[in-house]
């Protein structure tokens, strides 16, 4: 029977690392040793003194050393005696990375997938759709901790702790993905009381990042273990700049329709480093919006029209963009940028809308108030319309393939009304009434079936 273990009690291991004996040389290494003079008699070392290691509730142990100091023994060792406890083990790197996109990889719903992802710095729907072959270095490795923190979460009951094993952890990757994936895993450490890590690598800076309870250093002739110590990382600098800055950024964003009547632009900068990691930009706000009623109760939603947008113009700033780079996201830069800018806002009152919001947390963590918008009556009446004619809404990611079917499966003139009255039904698509059906059509599917979240905040 499997012994069970509180989940958040201590685990403690004792690790006796074998001696190394150095393999017998072979006829051709002995001549070469002669013509140096060197001796290849093999001598039995002694083996280092015991590890004692303590994992904590949530607690992270950090292994340093230089190639070949013994920081995978030590893990495969301590991994051994793990399972010897009934205690379940996740290595990310041996995860099978099958050939599928990557949101299906989760064997979960759409929003925990969704939500997974963009935790790891992935909230990009463009990689959605992308193999694990089709990603970066830095993005694969994002995606084998994302799947390992989600399997640890479904496996980590009462009484099972989990502990990753993390080996040569962020060897491979450049300086800030490294440091975003040591915050990605700390941040989960913190949430989930039944996960602990052992982690190895060659990146003594990690320390900052990882903020471990202790670190084993292989180094030394001794092994030694003592509680880290964590200068504090470089900080985020936050200033104004020109909305040009925002052409550099404009690419990594879903929606490419840059924003319009931009007022103000923030960039945010690492210290002692010159280019910008994230910007944000604010937009006067739009005259109608669901939320605003919920939020601003009577303020903006009065009979009187005129005095409803001088309100707004006066009162109201909407945050229409917060892009960071790819390998500094999870460093918290885009919370940074949007909590900076409710501090000094230009206005009393803040707005934002976002698709990917109600996966995202950070606007949330800078103190901006969630409201779930019902889908828009335009955008239902035509999903309706199509899914009658057996259009799943899935399907419009592929508008040319829906366009067929919906011209196979509807009559020519209610297609075309439905189209000319979803584009009527706002100012944003009025112009498209004049485009042609297929090009109107093309338009919705990039909108109709994509529900969005509104984040408010008043100062």
């Amino acid at each position: 029977m499997n012994q069970q273990t509180n989940a958040c009690a201590p685990i403690n291991l004792t690790i006796n690392l074998p001696a190394r004996t150095p393999s017998a040389p072979s006829k051709l290494s002995c001549q070469a040793a002669t013509l140096f003079g060197l001796s290849l008699e093999q001598k039995q070392l002694l083996a280092p003194d015991p590890i004692n290691i303590n994992l904590s509730s949530g607690a992270a142990i950090l292994i340093t050393g230089r190639s070949g100091s013994g920081k995978t023994t030590l893990l495969d060792c301590a991994n051994r005696a793990l399972k010897h406890q009934h205690i379940r083990t996740i290595n990310p790197d041996k995860l099978n990375l099958r050939s599928a996109p990557i949101i299906n990889l989760f064997h979960a719903s759409l929003e925990t997938s969704i939500r997974a992802l963009a935790a790891a710095g992935l909230a990009e729907p463009t990689c959605f759709a992308k193999r694990p072959n089709e990603l970066s270095t830095g993005q694969r490795a994002r995606l084998r901790l994302a799947l390992a923190l989600h399997h640890a979460r479904r496996a980590a009951k009462p009484n099972n702790p989990v502990v990753l094993i993390l080996d040569e952890f962020a060897a491979a990757l450049d300086k800030p993905t490294a440091r975003a994936l040591a915050n990605l895993l700390r941040r989960a450490l913190k949430r989930e009381p039944a996960l602990r890590a052992l982690i190895a690598t060659p990146h003594q800076s990690l320390q900052h990042s990882l903020r471990p309870e202790s670190t084993i250093n292989l180094d030394h002739a001794q092994t030694s273990t003592e509680s880290a110590q964590h200068p504090p990382p470089p900080s985020l600098q936050i200033q104004p700049a020109d909305f040009s800055l925002y052409k550099r950024f404009a690419h990594l964003h879903y929606r490419s329709a840059k924003p319009s009547a931009p007022v103000c632009t923030l960039a945010a900068t690492f210290e002692g480093a010159s280019d910008p990691v994230g910007i944000l930009v604010v937009s006067m706000p739009t005259l109608n919006a669901a939320w605003r009623e919920s939020a601003w109760p009577h303020r903006y939603t009065t009979k009187d029209r005129a005095l409803n947008a001088k309100r707004l113009n006066a009162e109201v700033r909407r945050i229409a963009r917060v892009i960071v780079d790819p390998p500094h996201r999870t460093l918290g830069v885009a919370t940074a940028l949007v909590r900076h800018y409710l501090e000094n806002a230009c206005t009393p009152n803040t707005e934002a809308v976002a698709s990917m919001g109600a996966y995202s947390s950070f606007f949330r963590a800078a103190g901006m108030t969630q409201h779930d918008l019902p889908l828009a009556h335009r955008h239902q009446q035509l999903l309706d319309l199509l899914t009658e004619a057996d259009i799943a809404p899935w399907r419009l990611a592929m508008p040319t393939t829906a366009w067929h079917r919906a011209k196979r499966a509807l009559d020519e003139q209610t297609l075309e009304r439905a189209l000319t009255r979803w584009a009527t039904a706002s100012r944003a698509t009025r112009a498209l009434a004049n485009e042609s059906p297929e090009h109107i059509f093309t338009t919705a599917c990039k909108s109709i079936a994509s529900p969005r979240t509104a984040f408010t905040h008043a100062a």
